[in-house]
């Protein structure tokens, strides 16, 4: 497809459009108050340790 032909089929007012619309989807997600963190339990040192030695 030739740059003319992509030029013609612009359209600022669409894209103004879009990018208004993706703001505010993002607003959304912002005002979203934030999910926890899943606790994560970490195994021993030893534990640890003695995998490296098997690895």
């Amino acid at each position: 497809m030739e740059l003319s032909q992509n030029y013609a089929r612009l359209d600022p007012v669409r894209l103004l459009r879009d990018m208004r619309f993706a703001q505010q989807l993002l607003v959304a997600i912002a005002d979203q108050s934030p999910t926890p963190a899943p606790m994560v339990t970490e195994p021993a040192l030893d534990r640890f340790l003695s995998g490296l030695r098997t690895a």
